[in-house]
């Protein structure tokens, strides 16, 4: 079993051409004998987003605080503290922050991805 708090685990920050003002946490991955998920921990700053992307894998996200807008087939879509996401594998999306409050949420992604 693991127990720990997120902030106890070190950051990977994302500052580049297609991700901006983003740091992540994988907070249970194949480190600790996860095998079949990976958890993560994304926190995005003012002005921030993630890369516009599709994979070959869904994932499921969770927002834990903050405000931002999802791209979900090219219509930006409002979310909040409390929303759940479900993206199903193949579809174009991008997640920014909207607000100047961190926009924190977890993602869970299949042992097949890359854990960040």
């Amino acid at each position: 079993m693991k127990i720990i708090n997120y902030t106890d685990i070190e950051p990977t920050a994302f500052d580049n051409d297609v991700a901006e003002n983003i740091k992540g946490r994988v907070l249970i991955g194949k480190d600790d004998g996860a095998f079949n998920f990976c958890m993560r921990l994304f926190e995005i700053e003012e002005n921030g987003h993630t890369p516009m992307h599709t994979h070959e894998w869904e994932h499921e996200i969770f927002i834990h605080s903050g405000q931002g807008e999802v791209l979900c087939r090219d219509k930006w879509v409002p979310v909040s503290k409390g929303t759940a996401l479900f993206i199903p594998d193949n579809e174009v999306h991008q997640i920014r922050n909207t607000s100047k409050e961190t926009l924190i949420f977890i993602c869970l992604v299949p042992s097949t991805a890359p854990e960040l």
